[in-house]
């Protein structure tokens, strides 16, 4: 049985987005230095964002503002991709960790969607 959703901490999709952070932080460490000062600030806010995002849409009071909330996330997780892809093509960089990004980005974006489209199926107030 799980254990339930007390706060935002709990939820699995604010922990793979976590994991994001910590990922993206060491891809940005992996960069040179002129490469970094292009892209850390950036990309590693956006991946912030995400979960930021979710937390915030999880201590609001209605449905819809958690959901609204869901899909920025996904917009900061859109963004955090492509700041990962422009690493790809413009970067030398282990490609094995940024899979791990893309790997962890697309868990993320499929538990966001599920996440949101059970929000809408409980209502606009969260009841049934």
């Amino acid at each position: 049985m799980h254990e339930p959703i007390r706060w935002y901490r709990d939820l699995v999709v604010w922990q793979r987005a976590m994991d994001l952070i910590d990922s993206v932080t060491q891809v940005c460490r992996k960069l040179d230095r002129a490469d970094r000062f292009v892209y850390e600030t950036q990309i590693r806010r956006a991946a912030l964002s995400v979960a930021s995002g979710i937390a915030e849409g999880h201590e609001r009071n209605h449905i819809a503002e958690y959901r609204q909330l869901l899909f920025v996330a996904k917009g900061s997780l859109a963004e955090t991709e492509t700041g990962l892809i422009s690493i790809q093509r413009n970067c030398d960089i282990d490609e094995a960790l940024l899979q791990i990004c893309f790997a962890q980005s697309t868990e993320t974006r499929l538990m966001l969607y599920r996440l949101a489209k059970v929000l809408k199926q409980k209502g606009p107030r969260g009841g049934p």
